[in-house]
């Protein structure tokens, strides 16, 4: 009875060890091509990226700046070196 349940319990951990070893690998396959699909080389070679613009829109950097000046912090909209500016 001892040896029987001996036996059982290093097939369990052997299939444990096995089971363990096949998801880690599978994970690691995952997160690799998670890693990959957020990687530059990703973004930058995709076929299926189709740019348009509406002609109506103003494009320039000013106009962004203005568009969206409610959302930048004021260090963003402001010069930081202006105080070096003043004292000259």
């Amino acid at each position: 009875m001892c040896v029987q349940k001996f036996y059982i319990d290093e097939i369990l951990d052997e299939l444990l060890k096995y089971i363990t070893a096949n998801n880690a690998n599978m994970l690691r396959t995952i997160m690799d091509e998670m890693k990959y699909k957020l990687s530059y080389a990703y973004i930058t070679n995709r076929r299926d990226k189709h740019y348009f613009y509406f002609t109506e829109v103003d494009y320039s950097p000013e106009a962004i700046e203005s568009r969206f000046a409610a959302f930048y912090l004021p260090s963003m909209t402001q010069d930081p070196w202006q105080h070096l500016s003043q004292q000259k």
